[in-house]
């Protein structure tokens, strides 16, 4: 049976080198999409756009800028605002632990006394106070700097707000005391307070390690475009079984002592050797040519087992959605249209082309029927936020079962044919 797989294996690596057009498709297409998608969107990556955030919020302030933040989120339509349970002992924990997760995209924290001292900075002359208290943003790293920058600018308006009115608060204090002579006592203000306001906040991004890695356009466009183009095998992949069928070679290997499971695994074997180095190039690309041109470096993430784990059930799954198309298909035309078309509109509904969480409610609902989401949601976890082997099972399992029910399918098929 070896001999039989090995002859076989070779069979197709033959039959593949020969299709020129075919891999032109599967490496010359990917490439020249991540790099058209890098230079376009590092570009627009900064764009405003109006959408429904999720975002979580606590407040241990309990004072005014604790209040004036939570009401301001929670009145804007741009986002889709959520608090923190009193009850949770540790906010900045839970708020990271959410965020990190995906459940939410953006997440803001008010510590402790930010009120009073914002107070104290404003009624004394100098803006020197050791140990400034910051307000706490993170951020999921998947989330783009122009939606960074909305929720940010949209903070600092409504910190900026507030600030004015402690301004009008203190010198009306003032005023009530002195009297006539309380022009004299106004707070001095430096130049960082007109360019950075009074309260500092720090950003962060939650990652599921200590180690940062900066979302930009490549940290994007790399995975999703390398799984665009695994799960595009499926045209040379389906024409290979329908020639096969239609020249009567498969015919021929029938009438040998070979099984159809041994043909199917032959070619399985070939094409996820193709998806392999496929996806190898585009890191390739990604760590070490995109820097040349002045780009952002592909950060791979600290876990290797996790990124080695998703690019092989990834393609697994493109694999297995060839070999069933390849069964079920009468004609090549039928295999290359109704490839084609699916595979598209499995990335639209994957997340490839727009970020899921600023879809329309049904169309989020529907991305859990394509495979890509799942593959981009544990590619994002490994590239982005860090994740580990346990991190991306969630998207591995549905992946597996996928290829499973695919490879049954074409085998299904074969045997309802040939009956």
């Amino acid at each position: 049976m070896i001999y039989r797989l090995y002859a076989i294996i070779i069979k197709e690596i033959r039959i593949l080198s020969r299709d020129k057009a075919g891999l032109a498709v599967l490496y010359l297409m990917p490439l020249m999409l991540v790099f058209l998608m890098v230079f376009i969107q590092d570009r627009s990556f900064h764009v405003l756009q109006e959408v429904e955030i999720p975002i979580i919020f606590a407040d241990d302030d309990h004072g005014m800028i604790g209040r004036a933040l939570q009401q301001s989120l929670q009145e804007r339509a741009l986002f889709r605002f959520t608090m923190v349970d009193d009850s949770v002992s540790n906010a900045v924990a839970q708020i990271k632990k959410q965020v990190t997760t995906g459940n939410f995209k953006a997440g803001v924290y008010v510590p402790p006394e930010l009120t009073a001292q914002t107070k104290e900075r404003l009624s004394n002359e100098t803006s020197s106070v050791n140990n400034l208290i910051h307000l706490e943003l993170y951020f999921d790293p998947t989330v783009s700097q122009s939606l960074q920058q909305l929720v940010q600018s949209s903070i600092r308006e409504t910190i900026a707000r507030a600030e004015t009115k402690l301004v009008f608060l203190n010198l009306r204090d003032e005023l009530s005391a002195f009297g006539a002579q309380a022009t004299s006592l106004l707070p001095v203000m430096d130049s960082t307070f007109l360019t950075s306001g009074i309260i500092p906040v720090e950003k962060n991004y939650a990652t599921r390690n200590s180690g940062t890695i900066v979302p930009n356009s490549v940290q994007h466009n790399v995975p999703s475009w390398s799984l665009f183009a695994m799960f595009f095998i499926v045209i040379p992949l389906a024409g290979s079984m329908i020639q096969e069928r239609d020249d009567g070679s498969l015919k021929r290997l029938m009438a040998m002592p070979v099984y159809y499971s041994e043909l199917l695994i032959a070619k399985l074997v070939v094409y996820l050797l193709v998806c392999w180095s496929q996806f190898l190039l585009m890191l390739f690309v990604g760590v070490f040519l995109m820097p040349l041109l002045s780009l952002p470096a592909l950060q791979t993430g600290q876990h290797v087992s996790a990124l080695i784990l998703m690019i092989f059930v990834s393609a697994l799954a493109a694999t297995g959605y060839g070999l069933a198309v390849g069964s079920m298909a009468r004609t090549q035309q039928q295999a290359s249209s109704f490839g084609s078309i699916s595979v598209i509109i499995a990335a639209a509904l994957g997340g490839i082309w727009v970020p899921i969480f600023i879809m329309p409610k049904i169309m989020q609902e529907l991305s859990v029927l394509s495979p890509l989401s799942w593959a981009l949601n544990g590619f994002q976890e490994v590239f982005l936020r860090g994740g580990t082997i346990m991190d991306v099972l969630p998207n591995v399992l549905p992946l597996s079962v996928f290829f499973l029910f695919t490879l049954m399918a074409a085998l299904l098929k074969f045997r309802l044919r040939n009956q």
